[in-house]
């Protein structure tokens, strides 16, 4: 991989250089010409037009301003605003993001660094390639629902909250797109062990929930190898409406975890932040989070110690044998 010239790339720290973006963009087959202009989180970059208000309804003149990834506007709605915070976003991908106020000189190859929403902040990420998708395959496959909404997922939900911790005894790998971080590893796969005459939909499906918080679990000691981990994250994503799997992330990770209760979606917060602050309706992007944060209401999940243990030896027995499967 390291002689592939895309891997190089994509993996190298810090901005593009012109020569690594004629690479990329030969590798693509796209003319620079077509690139848009690149500018900062926060840029007034045009206004609503006439013809576009007429057929969107939005009144005309609106300024249309740049906010950030969707990923960054969804952390800074979370508040991950200051060194050391961090939100933990479980959608179709898992990823972790910490803030930084400068780049980090040393970390992990599977971490990776971009740009903040806010500008001159930097996010640390951690990345799982599935997440609630296999939630999603699980509740396919083990109870027949195809194309239904997270809060219709009574059958599966039940079956968890019915299953103690450990799910007597069975193991899920949870890599059936490959690994993320730590190690970037896209041949790794999926699969249950110590599957018995005696296991029911409620174990696999609970082993399932678990194996992605100890991946989670994993990725924060990734991330804790680089910078200090706060002593509560923030969650987001579809699979947190699930409040067993919100416990299951605290007991995996010893950490307390916080989950917006409103309907207020964060990502949308984080770009209402932005735009709040560049048109100086707020002095600061601390001040317009903790002014829009009144709005918000959040649950704690606190870990639990009994359970702490049990997933401890979960997460080491995931690890080992995704060690003997794989090779590494």
């Amino acid at each position: 991989a390291a002689a592939n010239p895309a891997y190089r790339i994509t993996t190298r720290y810090g901005s593009p250089t012109p020569d690594d973006l004629d690479e990329l963009l030969s590798l693509v087959g796209v003319e620079k010409e077509k690139l848009c202009e690149i500018v900062p989180p926060g840029s007034i970059t045009g206004f609503i037009t006439e013809a576009f208000s007429k057929s969107s309804g939005i009144p005309e003149g609106i300024p249309v301003i740049s906010a950030g990834g969707d990923q960054q506007c969804n952390a800074l709605g979370a508040g991950v605003l200051e060194n050391h915070s961090a939100e933990i976003t479980v959608g179709p991908g898992g990823y972790i993001f910490s803030c930084s106020k400068k780049r980090p000189e040393n970390f992990s190859e599977g971490i990776m660094c971009s740009a903040h929403a806010i500008p001159g902040r930097y996010v640390l990420e951690c990345t799982m390639l599935n997440s609630d998708d296999i939630y999603r395959w699980a509740n396919q496959v083990l109870f027949d629902q195809v194309n239904v909404k997270f809060r219709s997922f009574v059958q599966i939900d039940r079956s968890v909250e019915e299953t103690p911790p450990g799910s007597h005894g069975v193991i899920a790998i949870p890599y059936l797109s490959g690994r993320g971080t730590p190690d970037w590893n896209t041949n790794a796969f999926g699969g249950f062990l110590h599957v018995t005459s005696a296991t029911t939909r409620g174990d696999l499906s609970r082993s399932v929930l678990e194996a992605i918080a100890c991946e989670m679990a994993n990725m924060l000691e990734a991330l804790g190898s680089c910078e200090k981990l706060p002593k509560e994250i923030f969650l987001g994503g579809y699979l947190v409406h699930s409040k067993a799997f919100c416990q299951m992330l605290a007991d995996a990770s010893g950490i307390v975890m916080k989950r917006n209760t409103t309907p207020i979606a964060q990502t949308s917060f984080g770009a209402f932040i932005i735009a709040s602050v560049s048109l100086g309706i707020y002095g600061s992007y601390e001040e317009a989070f903790f002014r829009g944060r009144q709005h918000l209401r959040y649950k704690k999940y606190v870990p639990i110690p009994e359970n702490e243990e049990v997933y401890r030896k979960v997460r080491d027995r995931i690890n080992f044998l995704y060690s003997r499967l794989t090779g590494i």
